[in-house]
């Protein structure tokens, strides 16, 4: 492993454990519309960007497991869910290394390889995999046996935003306590252009 990587790893390790009491303890404390947003994937999705692939499974592993042991009201549908959602919307999300970029650009000459702006992608990477996990939720309701009504999908709708939003909040104090704004910053004054 190395060393930023497990930096980054040492960094979010408590974090995942804060951000895991907050989502169990506090959370239920500050509904709107009647609904929670789900501070735990509104972390993954920070971690997604600004954290890599491989500090993202770590998270959402450990997130899969805690919300398992403590909170699971489906027998292994958190342990499995979390990571596997979290590796699907990584790969579309993560930041590319320089290698990768190099290869894109080798595989498609004519095609800009730009990113979206992080703050979007974390925003994004939250909603979708908060709405993944809301439709897996409601299959598994439709499933048990309930019919799914308008009142099922208008309160999965807020919760997706709800998430999102919080992505948002939380965004910046992750990606300035992992020091992303001071690499910037000290890149800038050395005269590199990010």
């Amino acid at each position: 492993m190395k060393t930023t990587t497990f930096r980054k790893f040492l960094v979010v390790l408590p974090g995942t454990f804060l951000v895991y009491l907050l989502d169990a303890c506090v959370m239920d404390y500050l509904p709107i519309f009647g609904v929670k947003g789900n501070l735990l994937i509104a972390f993954i999705a920070v971690v997604i960007v600004s954290g890599g692939k491989k500090a993202a499974f770590c998270v959402s592993a450990l997130v899969g497991i805690l919300t398992e042991t403590m909170l699971g009201a489906v027998e292994g549908l958190y342990i499995i869910a979390y990571p596997i959602l979290t590796m699907l919307w990584a790969q579309a999300f993560a930041d590319r290394s320089d290698r990768q970029r190099e290869k894109r650009e080798m595989l498609h000459p004519n095609k800009p390889q730009e990113e979206l702006p992080a703050l979007l992608r974390i925003f994004l990477a939250a909603v979708l995999m908060t709405a993944s996990m809301q439709i897996v939720l409601l299959v598994y309701v439709y499933l048990a046996g309930t019919e799914i009504t308008m009142l099922h999908v208008t309160r999965a709708f807020f919760i997706v935003l709800l998430t999102g939003g919080l992505s948002v909040l939380i965004a910046f104090p992750v990606r300035m306590i992992l020091g992303l704004y001071r690499r910037k910053k000290t890149l800038e004054e050395e005269g590199v252009h990010l």
